[in-house]
């Protein structure tokens, strides 16, 4: 299927999303774009993570075709399901006939109805983010896979945007041939770019913070809360401490001022505000390392911009693209949340191999590149074408003493490990700083060879005039700046070094100048001249060779300080080793010698605390030994309730306190106990005191050692009035159903009484009727007056009783059940009453307006007759001024409420209730005609409906009536 039109319903322009679109509708795919967040397009949003309103300085609504939709969302917004509500939604999309849809989230009201009316109609795609990391446990997590199986199932294609995306809409029922890769992405050109203007506004910023030249930078961008976890890397910087390691902290949020205030004194962090996407490339390049240590996180863009920027990057395990981005120890590491250990020995290594920065960098900027925008519009095409807690646990085992001293031993151990890896680092620093020595040595040294090969080539030209030596000069010198260039990042830990980087670069380009005039007077002829700047050239070089030699000098006498310093931190060192390792082994015996005394003490002072609780308490309580079920020790409440001594206690069972017919019950449960000895028991009895009485209890047991011996602890609540309510309440409650059940038999032998009695009272009143027109037809006139009026009394009398036979027939018809409902179209409904009154209408110059009616799910005849009914009152209860009557509905949340408004006598509000009451009339018969019973018939059908009916008016003010109408659910 060849689909030309494609429909996207996201809630808001967003800067990643933006740029793909852009390059969808210029693939010659006709797009449109609904926003559903009204707010978008005042051209800023609220973001309640940054604590601020954020308007992105780049273009997102240029490039493509969109439409803000109105949302009527009661509050607006895009962090809960109500928060986007769009009613116009599908009948924009519809008008614009597009051959498919692509929704963006599916956790809002109005997406998901998209999602389910055009399932079915058009292909539906579907791009979101979520994962399966961050999932809910327990029933909550049982119920959210149900309902997102039911979700998907109205998805025909996914798009996933990674490794955990993938997952998470393979295990909510799509299949793998419903899946295709989008992979999420950034404009990875603009961050890649290599404009000197980003490099030299980081290092702007760098100076300004403060941030010395040698330290490596760990950066943080992304907002201040707590799911961002931007605590842990104040965590890190702790831990960091003594090492040349800064960490830059950028953007707001609510934990901002927490945070600023937690690191006030720390020389090693710095805080930026928030910073928009224009600056954002400098802003990574700020840092050596890019750290994201989100507690949650879907995907986290700010990696992907990260790794375009040639930064490796230290991600948490619950962050989303970590699987597919960051591998490890080749464009950075992943950590478990709290592993602080791996982040600092990561550090470590990235400090004393600055090489391995560039190596991860370069693989970071490789990687990244596989997740593109050309990518997600490829997707989109291929799819379109396819188818249109330990530490408790310590504690609770073995008590805070045990785990104190746990913790200081775990420590003084890990700082011997700790000490032991700064020697070993030690050791292995000779050996790096030799690699980088000759690291700058070979570099120097391809700098010297260049300037002399370039030298060499242009004194050849001068005198032979051979142009090829001109142009292997020009390739020298192409070549030369960014060999310089290398030198001094190989040098940027040395400001000595670096002056004379850039005094010999200085030195290079004057004699570049001189070569170039000699090279142009050579080019006029003018070989003497030539000849002289030739000598000139000779004479430069000596600097440069100075220059060099002084490098090499300086690099070969720091190697041999390095060396020394070394042998003797590493000696110093093993005497702190040794030094420590005796004060761990002096501090374990005093730890473990105190723990053993305080356990005593505690033991002793526990027993007696326990002894106290157990005899004071205001609850019976007993033990009992788990074999023999004796009882070994009963308080003095349970004496004095029970009526027992404690002698009699002692020489019973559990089993002489329960009533003869429930002790079988109780060996059962004793079975259970021992079959679980670990078990919490909670469970009602019955008890059997010294008079006989028989009580209900409440029991809580627990497993405890009473004298060497395995005993259960019983509390026991006395729940004999809470039973006695309990049997009270029920027997309430059976009597009241008892009787619904009675009302609900009376109610319908009322009603098919009053259908038999209207039914059959017609017949001998047709027959009353019939002969009294008979009468007045065959002796009218012939009577004298009274008699006639009379007659017509009579006649008139029986007509209304007609009437009213007839209402009250009418009336017992409404139903309480569903029979019959289906969907209703109430406009054509509102049509068909207008032509029922169309005579009146024009006789009476009424004007009607009707306004949009829904379709609503109902009974279409009563729903006719609701109508009509209002509709007849308000042309017949009319003022001076011709009848203006409007009719209209609005959709609400649960239910749509229609209205019906005049400009007649209107309704004094003192009457609102009795209109709605059967055969209850405002007016006299002579004023207006009617029973009394057209409202208690609308009444009963709009409850029929699920809805209630009322009205607002004021005498000679018009009236409006309103009424609602449940959706079908």
């Amino acid at each position: 299927m060849n689909i030309k039109k494609l429909a996207v319903v996201t809630t808001h322009p967003i800067q990643y999303h933006v740029p793909w679109l852009v390059r969808l509708a210029e693939k010659n795919i006709k797009i449109k774009v609904f926003y559903t967040w009204e707010q978008s397009a005042l051209g800023s949003v609220y973001d309640p993570g940054f604590g601020q309103h954020i308007r992105w300085d780049i273009p997102l609504l240029e490039g493509y075709d969109y439409e803000f939709v109105e949302n009527i969302a009661s509050r607006p917004g895009i962090d809960h399901f109500r928060g986007v509500v769009n009613p116009a939604l599908i009948g924009k999309i519809e008008t614009w006939a597009p051959d498919g849809l692509l929704v963006i989230g599916w956790n809002y009201h109005s997406h998901l109805q998209c999602l389910r009316y055009f399932h079915g109609r058009i292909p539906v795609y579907f791009r979101g983010d979520s994962v399966l990391l961050h999932e809910k446990t327990g029933w909550r997590k049982l119920f959210r896979r149900v309902f997102l199986t039911w979700v998907y199932q109205h998805v025909d294609y996914a798009l996933y945007v990674g490794i955990n995306s993938k997952s998470y809409f393979l295990r909510h029922g799509l299949r793998p041939s419903q899946l295709v890769f989008s992979p999420q992405a950034i404009d990875i050109d603009r961050f890649a770019e290599p404009n000197v203007r980003y490099t030299v506004q980081a290092q702007e910023r760098k100076d300004m913070l403060g941030i010395p030249a040698h330290h490596l930078t760990v950066l943080y961008a992304g907002k201040m809360t707590r799911v961002k976890n931007p605590a842990f890397i104040l965590d890190l910087a702790e831990a960091c401490e003594g090492m040349p390691v800064s960490f830059v902290m950028v953007g707001d949020g609510h934990l901002k001022e927490g945070l600023m205030e937690r690191a006030t004194g720390k020389s090693n962090v710095h805080f930026m505000s928030f910073q928009n996407q224009t600056i954002m490339p400098a802003v990574y390049r700020m840092g050596d390392i890019f750290i994201m240590p989100s507690l949650s996180e879907t995907w986290g863009m700010g990696i992907n911009e990260a790794m375009a920027c040639g930064k490796p990057v230290i991600a948490s395990e619950m962050v989303g693209c970590a699987a597919d981005l960051v591998l490890e120890n080749k464009t950075g590491i992943v950590f478990q949340l709290g592993d602080l250990d791996k982040c600092v020995q990561y550090l470590r290594l990235v400090n004393g191999n600055r090489h391995l920065l560039v190596e991860m960098g370069a693989n970071a900027r490789a990687r990244v590149q596989f997740f593109s925008f050309s990518h997600i519009v490829d997707s989109v095409a291929q799819v379109m074408g396819f188818f249109l807690v330990i530490y408790l646990l310590m504690r609770a085992a073995i008590g805070r003493q045990w785990i104190n001293g746990v913790i200081i031993t775990i420590v003084s151990v890990l700082a011997i490990v700790v000490l032991s890896i700064r020697q070993y680092r030690r050791m292995q620093d000779t050996g790096a700083w030799v690699s980088h020595t000759n690291q700058v040595l070979y570099q120097t040294s391809v700098v010297s060879n260049t300037a002399m090969q370039y030298e060499l080539n242009v004194k050849n030209f001068l005198l032979t005039g051979d142009s090829s030596f001109l142009v292997a000069a020009d390739d020298s010198a192409t070549g030369l700046p960014a060999k310089i260039q290398a030198l001094k990042i190989l040098t940027a830990d040395n400001p000595g070094q670096q002056l004379r980087v850039d005094s010999l670069a200085l030195y290079i380009d004057r004699n570049r100048r001189l070569t170039e005039r000699a090279i142009g007077l050579r080019g006029m002829g003018d070989v003497r001249r030539a000849g002289e700047f030739r000598e000139d050239v000779v004479g430069a070089s000596a600097p440069v060779s100075a220059v060099i030699a002084g490098i090499v000098a300086e690099e070969l006498r720091l190697l041999e300080l390095r060396r020394h310093v070394n042998e003797v931190k590493t000696s110093e060192l093993q005497w702190e080793l040794w030094a420590l390792i005796g004060a761990v082994t002096i501090l374990t015996v005093l730890i473990f010698r105190r723990i053993r005394s305080d356990l005593i003490r505690q033991q002793t002072a526990s027993e007696e605390k326990y002894k106290t609780l157990f005899n004071n308490s205001p609850l019976p309580k007993w033990i009992y030994d788990e074999t023999t079920l004796q009882f070994l020790e009963v308080n003095e409440t349970a004496i004095r309730n029970y009526g027992y001594s404690r002698e009699d206690f002692r020489a019973m069972t559990i089993l002489d306190i329960r009533p003869v017919e429930e002790r079988q019950r109780l060996i059962e449960d004793v079975e259970s106990v021992r079959r679980n000895p670990g078990a919490y028991r909670e469970s009602q009895w019955r008890h059997l005191k010294k008079s006989g009485e028989i009580i209900d209890v409440d029991i809580t047991a627990h497993p405890i050692e009473f004298e060497g011996r395995k005993a259960r602890m019983v509390v026991v609540n006395d729940i004999t009035g809470r039973k006695l309510y309990e049997r009270q309440l029920q027997q309430l409650n059976t009597d009241l159903a008892n009787r619904a059940a009675e009302l609900s038999v009376s109610n319908a032998e009322l009603e098919r009484f009053a259908y038999i009695a209207s039914h059959d009272l017609q017949e001998p009143l047709r027959m009353i009727t019939s002969f009294l027109q008979l009468l007045q037809k065959k002796y009218g006139g012939q009577i004298d007056a009274k008699g006639d009026q009379y007659i017509h009394y009579a006649v008139d009398g029986a007509e209304r009783m007609k009437a009213l036979i007839l209402d009250l027939l009418e009336y017992s018809r409404v139903g309480k059940g569903k029979e019959g409902f289906g969907w209703v179209d109430s406009a054509e409904v509102m049509a068909e009453v207008g032509e029922v009154f169309r005579e009146r209408i024009v006789a009476a110059r009424a004007e009607v307006e009707i306004g949009p009616l829904p379709r609503v799910w109902g009974d279409k005849v009563q729903l006719t007759q609701l109508l009509q009914n209002l509709v007849s009152n308000a042309l017949k209860y009319t003022g001076d001024q011709p009848p203006l009557i409007r009719i209209g509905a609005r959709e609400e949340a649960e239910h749509w409420r229609f209205f019906v408004e005049d400009n007649g006598i209107g309704i004094d509000p003192l009457f609102f209730d009795k209109i709605f009451i059967i055969f209850q009339r405002l007016h006299n018969k002579n004023d207006y005609s009617g029973t009394g019973i057209g409202l208690a018939i609308c009444k009963k059908i709009v409850e029929r409906h699920g809805g209630k009916i009322w009205v607002e008016s004021g005498r000679q003010q018009g009236s409006t009536f309103f009424f609602t109408i449940n959706k079908k659910a």
